[in-house]
């Protein structure tokens, strides 16, 4: 957001060319490895490659979100604000090609294994397990493929949902009024289940037990933390609705 504050005073081509050029190029410098640079590890840590920054007296801060692609993430969301001032069929339309070209782009770049992600897919002993690894892209850092992957299809569904109504609609969109207060929360009440799992299944808080969840079961537990958070993203919405402070559009 603070390299946007500065994005946003660029001529629109500008801010275009700086988001095409970070999304498309920064796979381009995946060989490129931060424990090779020595004393400035530190810099591409923060730019480009998840790692460890010391800071010095025995502290560190482990960098999940590299700078350089979720920038430009950032900035393509920008850029595409016009868009969504268009009137609806046309906003409609064009947010579906634009979904639909990323998505249809993501597989054939996907299947060429050329370009795009680190690590390439390979065909597995079974078409489910070849489309997983056909899916399996790098997230920290968000490779392109990555977010063509997810980009393209939020493209559609926007598109699709605009007008959507309904129970289940509403229940949606208090989570969607809440992003990143959901997406803090969300951490703390996955780690209390974890805790009272392995204290009901070992009777140790400090042990953790060996549990082995098929994909069925890892969906079972995200829509349990969904349930459970619906109360509270839902009671922290109408807070902030009712907030006059300036801040409020933060949380």
């Amino acid at each position: 957001m603070i390299a946007l504050a500065a994005l946003v005073w660029l001529p629109r081509w500008a801010t275009a060319g700086v988001t095409v050029i970070t999304l498309l190029g920064h796979n381009l410098f995946d060989n490129i490895r931060a424990d090779e640079l020595g004393s400035v590890s530190w810099v591409w840590s923060l730019l480009h490659e998840p790692g460890l920054m010391y800071l010095g007296d025995g502290a560190q801060l482990y960098v999940l979100y590299p700078l350089i692609p979720w920038i430009g993430v950032m900035a393509a969301g920008y850029l595409l604000g016009p868009v969504m001032q268009l009137e609806p069929q046309a906003r409609q339309r064009v947010l579906f090609q634009l979904g639909a070209a990323i998505t249809l782009g993501f597989i054939i770049l996907r299947a060429t294994n050329l370009y795009g992600d680190p690590a390439p897919w390979m065909m597995q002993d079974a078409w489910l397990a070849t489309l997983l690894s056909f899916l399996n892209c790098e997230k920290y850092p968000p490779s392109l493929l990555y977010l063509m992957m997810t980009l393209g299809p939020a493209l559609i569904m926007l598109a699709a949902f605009e007008h959507a109504h309904g129970t289940f609609a509403r229940i949606l969109a208090v989570f969607g009024e809440v992003p990143f207060f959901y997406y803090v929360v969300h951490l703390y009440v996955i780690h209390l289940l974890a805790v009272v799992t392995a204290f009901v299944l070992t009777g140790d808080l400090a042990k953790a037990p060996d549990i082995s969840l098929s994909l069925g079961g890892v969906y079972l537990v995200w829509l349990l933390v969904l349930v459970l958070l619906y109360p509270i993203c839902r009671w922290f919405a109408a807070l902030k609705k009712n907030g006059s402070g300036w801040w409020w559009s933060y949380v």
